[in-house]
C-alpha cells in the first residue's frame, strides 16, 4: 500500500485550495487557451509561492498545476503539454521540500475546459487517448496520487479512471461535480456513479467545484453512498454562488469553510479541502478546525 493510502487510514488529510483563481488574484494572466498553464513558463515563482503558502497553512496534499496542461489545450499554443505537465509537478515537489508528510497530487481535468456536460463532445477513444497521456506523464513525474477532478459526466470520469489504471500503479481519486445529493451536474444518478467508479477501482471518490449551498446538503448522502460501496470519500467545494444568473466567485467567508470542514470531518471524510475562489487563509482556518478535533 502506498504511503498516501496509508495516511488516509489515520484521519482526514487536508487538501489545498484554489490555484487558478489565486493566481488570477495575484495578477497572473489566465485569459489564453491553456488557462493557468502559461504561468508554468511565465510565472513559476508565483506558482511556487502559492503552493508554499498552502503547505504553510496546513495542507497535506498540494495539487500540481496540471489542470489545463493536457494536449488538447495546447494544440495551438506552441507549448509542449508533456513538458508543462512534468514541470508543474516539479514546482509542487519543490514546494513540498522533501517533506514525506506532504503529498503531491497530479490533476487530470475534463479534456474540454467547460462545466456544461453537453460540452463533452469527444468520443470514448479520444478521451481515452487524452487521459492516458496525462496519466502517463504524471506518473513519470512522480506524483503521489492522481486526482481526476471536476468531472461533469460519469462517462468521462470512468474513461479517465480506466486510462489512469492502465498507465500507472498510483492511487487514484475521482472527483465529480454534483447538482444535488441525488444527481451529478450531467443529471446522472450519484448513487449509480459511485457504484460504477468504486467497482472500476477508484481509491477515493470526491465532490468538488460546486457551491457550499449544494455540497453541504449533499455531503451526508454522498458519505453514505461511499460507505455502502466500501470506498473512502472527500469534498472540496468552491466559494462561488449563482446570484441573479451570474456567479459571484468570493461568495463565502473563511469561517463558513471552517464550519464545513467540521461537518465533513464529523461524517468521516478522508480528504477535505476547497476549490475556486478560496485562498491560503481558507486552508488555514480549515486546518485549525481539523487540528482541534484530533
Amino acid at each position: 500500500m502506498s504511503s498516501f493510502l496509508k495516511a488516509l487510514q489515520h484521519g482526514a488529510l487536508l487538501l489545498d485550495g484554489a490555484l487558478g483563481t489565486e493566481l488570477e488574484r495575484r495578477g497572473v494572466d489566465t485569459s489564453r487557451s491553456g488557462w493557468t498553464s502559461h504561468a508554468i513558463v511565465e510565472n513559476p515563482d508565483t506558482i511556487l509561492q502559492v503552493h508554499r503558502e498552502y503547505i504553510h497553512a496546513g495542507a497535506r496534499i498540494v495539487t500540481a498545476n496540471s489542470f489545463r496542461t493536457n494536449p488538447r489545450a495546447h494544440k495551438k499554443t506552441g507549448l509542449s503539454a508533456e513538458e508543462l505537465t512534468k514541470r508543474s509537478v516539479e514546482l509542487a515537489r519543490e514546494a513540498a521540500s522533501g517533506d514525506p508528510e506532504i503529498y503531491v497530487a497530479g490533476s487530470i481535468a475534463p479534456a474540454i475546459d467547460s462545466l456544461p456536460p453537453q460540452s463533452v463532445v469527444l468520443n470514448d477513444q479520444e478521451l481515452l487517448q487524452e487521459h492516458s497521456l496525462m496519466a502517463k506523464w504524471l506518473a513519470e513525474a512522480n506524483v503521489d496520487v492522481i486526482f481526476i477532478e471536476t468531472m461533469n459526466t460519469v462517462r468521462e470520469a470512468f474513461i479517465a479512471l480506466v486510462a489512469a489504471k492502465r498507465n500507472t500503479s498510483l492511487p487514484i481519486a475521482v472527483s465529480l461535480v454534483p447538482a444535488s445529493g441525488k444527481h451529478l451536474l450531467s443529471g446522472a444518478s450519484l448513487a449509480e456513479s459511485v457504484d460504477l467508479l468504486a467497482k472500476a477501482g477508484a481509491d477515493v471518490l470526491l465532490l468538488n467545484c460546486q457551491s457550499l449551498s449544494i455540497v453541504t446538503p449533499a455531503l451526508r448522502e454522498f458519505a453514505a453512498l461511499c460507505a455502502g460501496a466500501g470506498i473512502k470519500w472527500g469534498v472540496y467545494p468552491n466559494a462561488a454562488e449563482r446570484v441573479n444568473s451570474a456567479w459571484v466567485l468570493r461568495a463565502h467567508e473563511d469561517h463558513e469553510f471552517a464550519a464545513f470542514a467540521e461537518l465533513a470531518r464529523d461524517n468521516d471524510a478522508a480528504i477535505i479541502g476547497s476549490c475556486c475562489g478560496t485562498t491560503p487563509s481558507t486552508t488555514e482556518v480549515m486546518s485549525t478546525v481539523l487540528q482541534s478535533m484530533r
